[in-house]
């Protein structure tokens, strides 16, 4: 007599179920497939609407995020996809890179336009070079992949000379690869001698500036006519350019004073004319500063800044020479992102670097920043204290 196991049986039928029910799961999802792809092609075939591709790279002149890309790609009927994201310098984190087809193309409505994506500028860590010798600091620098930048020099009393003191952008911090590392390096302490530099021909503002840096002092100054030349203009200097002084040691001017009366702003000093004729001179108001012809020229003495003469104008312009005070207008737009940023801007000039603005601002906002600087004067722009740009100043950016 044959007996039937129920329970392997029920199993057979269980199974023989189980594989009955994926085939049609499977099925269905086929066949939805299958149509979904029947209506694409025939939409495609028989849909003649044409529209106009857009430009998604740049729209009034700042990059397009990818968010604004997708609005736009609707209101034209068209398609997205992102092909692709790489690093790049020039455009910010999450604009795009390149378009495909390009903007202006005529194309059937629903088409897909392929894009590179921005994941911004490839950062790494900024060696920290303080503390070394800046002989050393040139193959660190090279490679890690960074550039010297400007190199800023003022005397220490605790660092030796052509150590570095500090560096911008600051050491672990990440900066784009490839950007300037800006370097202040020590001079040591301040020489018992120092050359004297040659300031003829130089404002008087900036004279005194580039002294206190070599540590030497504004001493008198004396005031005299000369047509052509603006007001403020150093003639003549005492002691010579390149003669060595002690530390301290006072330089004596003489200095351009075309004011529109001929009254002496000391009171009693004596003005001393183009010409050469002098008036009322005694050894108490006079300084003798020799001049391009070793003749010993008479000038009437201004023993404090607060009794220096108050500038007349003439209606000529003041040429600005390279270590002259001068005052620029910094335009900067923050780029596009999803949160406010940090903006910080440091001055780069004949002073050295320093720090000249820090707030808090949305994407898209303009920042406009009067800058007094001396010489050559550029902008260095960090947005969350990771270097961004720089800018030449007086350039609108």
């Amino acid at each position: 007599m044959r007996f039937i196991n129920n329970n392997s049986y029920r199993g057979n039928i269980l199974i023989s179920l189980l594989k009955f029910l994926i085939f049609i799961i499977f099925f269905v999802i086929l066949f939805q497939f299958a149509k979904m792809y029947s209506i694409k092609m025939m939409d495609s075939f028989f849909n003649k609407e044409e529209t106009k591709v857009p430009n998604l790279v740049s729209h009034d002149g700042m990059p397009v995020r990818i968010e604004d890309a997708f609005e736009l790609c609707k209101q034209y009927k068209l398609q997205l996809d992102i092909k692709d994201k790489k690093h790049d310098n020039n455009i910010p984190e999450g604009c795009i890179i390149t378009q495909d087809p390009p903007p202006d193309t005529i194309v059937k409505a629903n088409r897909a336009l392929e894009v590179i994506l921005s994941l911004g500028a490839k950062t790494i860590d900024c060696p920290d070079i303080t503390g070394k010798d800046v002989r050393d600091v040139a193959f660190i620098i090279q490679k890690e992949g960074f550039l010297i930048g400007k190199k800023s020099y003022v005397f220490s009393e605790t660092l030796p000379s052509d150590t570095v003191i500090s560096q911008t952008p600051e050491g672990g911090k990440p900066a784009p690869k490839g950007a300037q590392i800006d370097l202040l390096i020590s001079q040591g302490k301040a020489n018992s001698s120092v050359k004297v530099p040659n300031l003829v021909g130089r404002r008087i503002e900036s004279a005194k500036i580039v002294l206190s840096k070599i540590n030497l002092e504004t001493g008198k100054i004396g005031y005299e006519k000369k047509a052509g030349t603006a007001f403020g203009i150093i003639l003549a200097q005492e002691p010579a350019p390149g003669t060595n002084a002690a530390d301290k040691t006072a330089v004596n001017f003489i200095v351009c004073d075309n004011a529109d009366t001929q009254e002496s702003p000391g009171g009693g000093a004596v003005i001393i004319k183009s010409d050469g004729v002098k008036m009322e001179p005694n050894d108490s108001n006079v300084v003798k500063i020799k001049t391009g012809g070793n003749i010993e020229v008479p000038a009437p003495l201004i023993e404090s800044e607060s009794a220096a003469p108050k500038a007349v104008k003439t209606g000529g312009p003041v040429s600005e020479n390279d270590g002259d005070k001068k005052i620029k207008i910094i335009k900067f737009i923050v780029p596009p992102g999803q949160k406010s940023r940090e903006v910080k801007m440091v001055l780069l000039d004949d002073m050295g670097p320093r720090e000249v603005y820090k707030n808090p601002h949305y994407p898209g906002e303009e920042i406009d920043l009067s800058v007094t600087g001396y010489g050559a004067m550029k902008i260095l722009v960090y947005l969350d204290n990771v270097f961004f740009k720089d800018i030449e100043a007086g350039v609108k950016r």
